[in-house]
């Protein structure tokens, strides 16, 4: 009783009453105070997962003025509110308990058909599994199922919509995300496919391409949604979320310390909030990976971070992308693939998240794995960023395949990365290519002087290459490098 008491009151704004159940519910329950106990106690009574998800942040807003210390130096706050990091007193707000977790509303409105009876069958299937794929995505809010006809129009913020056409065993579909408010098309393509192929395999395809494409983290939907303006309430922590994802596009020192910051703050705020913890983790994890922003016990606070997320909720993709990188960092390799794994299950449609692991699984000395699931990822959203290529890269290199491990190389695009920058200039070098090799070695003499030293170049791919015999053959490249530079 307590808990339903604290639940609806957080959730209602009634504060005090909220303050009061969640004590008394504690009281009586000590270990409800753990957040993990009080999901796996929810679960046990209520199965849809919206439920339970607005259930815990009622109490979570409850409990919201146990606010805990932050592990970092935080954002500034004033009388509790966030000031993002370099913005200044006109930033300041409040964010709602749980803020991370609030979602862009998105509507896939009834595919239409036209032609051969095929058409209507497909259109069907495709609204359904475009709302399936997109409801995954922790940030998009779905607003009325798989029909958005049923929900009232002034709650959409985009729809996906499209038609599908059949004649003469072939179907073209037409797919757009449009934004409401305006009527734009934030994004449109076109798929054609034979009839012929089974239509369980046609409709996967094309509506995993299309809910990748429109969803990821360096997707349509949240390129759209970063020139929207947004209410003062809303505006500071979703630049959070849009943020962190062009991070992941780059990987720059300045976006890490500003985000890790801004999040530290947000966590301090908000202790219940999962994401929160879950970017935090990334962060960390880059201090050592990267070597960016480095604090004390780097390590330490990943698995930390980590095994908060999850436990606030085993649901949450981002939670296990952050243990899986807290054992990378750790040297862990069965907990790594065990958390890669589980965050590849939970949502395979998240092609950035997908390709991060697939990434650390090919560093971790799988790489023919790793690329396959990379390749996979290309596929479902070609707009990706460059690191995708570091996996294919390794493949290549592995299998002596000269002519592709060069285009790899040069297509990572992220010469301020010290490993990144080797990576052309062992191709270069192992297969006997004197051009790339000298202009390789000047540009890392003017970015990375420190790399031209052998123990240096060691430390910094022993980070991420586990693999002791490929580690040895790229660095056997670089110095091969070397001796054609010299000519």
């Amino acid at each position: 009783m307590h808990f339903a008491i604290a639940a609806a009151a957080g959730r209602l704004g009634r504060l005090d009453d909220a303050r009061a159940a969640a004590a008394e519910m504690i009281r009586l329950a000590p270990f409800l105070a753990d957040p993990a106990n009080l999901r796996e106690f929810i679960v046990r009574w209520y199965w849809p997962q919206e439920l339970v998800d607005a259930l815990l942040e009622g109490v979570s807003i409850a409990q919201s003025r146990d606010v805990r210390p932050s592990a970092e130096p935080s954002a500034v706050r004033t009388h509790g509110a966030l000031v993002l990091p370099g913005t200044g007193a006109s930033a300041v707000m409040t964010p709602p308990a749980g803020s991370l977790r609030t979602g862009i509303a998105v509507a896939v409105r009834p595919f239409t058909s036209s032609g051969e009876e095929t058409a209507g069958t497909v259109a069907e299937a495709l609204t359904s599994d475009i709302a399936t794929g997109l409801a995954r995505f922790a940030y998009v809010r779905l607003i009325g199922g798989s029909g958005a006809s049923r929900a009232p129009a002034s709650l959409e913020r985009y729809a996906v919509e499209g038609e599908v056409r059949a004649s003469g065993g072939s179907v073209r579909i037409n797919a757009r995300l449009v934004d409401v408010a305006t009527g734009v098309h934030s994004w449109a393509d076109s798929y054609n496919r034979d009839t012929a192929v089974d239509a369980f395999a046609l409709v996967d395809d094309v509506s995993s391409r299309i809910v990748a494409t429109i969803a990821d983290g360096n997707g349509a939907l949240l390129r759209a949604f970063s020139s929207t303006p947004l209410e003062e309430r809303d505006a500071a922590v979703m630049k959070l979320l849009l943020r962190f994802f062009a991070y992941t596009q780059h990987f720059t020192p300045a976006d890490h310390a500003w985000l890790r910051e801004a999040l530290s703050a947000l966590a301090d705020q908000e202790p219940g909030n999962t994401r929160a913890w879950a970017y935090l983790g990334v962060l960390y994890a880059h201090e050592v990976l990267f070597g960016f922003n480095a604090l004390p016990r780097a390590e330490e606070r990943a698995q930390q971070a980590a095994d908060r997320a999850v436990a606030l909720d085993a649901a949450n993709q981002g939670a296990w992308v952050t243990r899986a990188m807290a054992a990378f960092v750790n040297q862990d390799l069965i907990a790594f693939r065990a958390a890669a794994e589980c965050a590849i299950e939970l949502n395979p449609l998240h092609s950035l998240t997908v390709a991060t692991m697939g990434l650390h699984i090919a560093y971790a000395g799988e790489p023919e794995r790793g690329a396959s699931l990379v390749r996979r990822c290309m596929s479902l959203n070609p707009n990706h960023p460059g690191w995708y290529h570091i996996a294919l890269f390794l493949d290549a290199y592995r299998l002596g395949d000269a002519d592709s491990a060069l285009m790899h190389a040069k297509r990572v695009t992220m010469p301020h990365i010290p490993t990144a920058a080797l990576l052309p200039i062992a191709a270069a070098g192992r297969f006997d290519r004197a051009a790339d090799a000298r202009g390789g070695l000047e540009e890392l003499s003017r970015r990375h002087p420190q790399l031209l030293e052998n123990g240096h170049a060691r430390a910094a791919l022993g980070r991420w290459i586990w693999d002791a015999a490929l580690l040895d053959s790229i660095l056997d490249g670089v110095t091969a490098a070397r001796l054609l530079a010299r000519g």
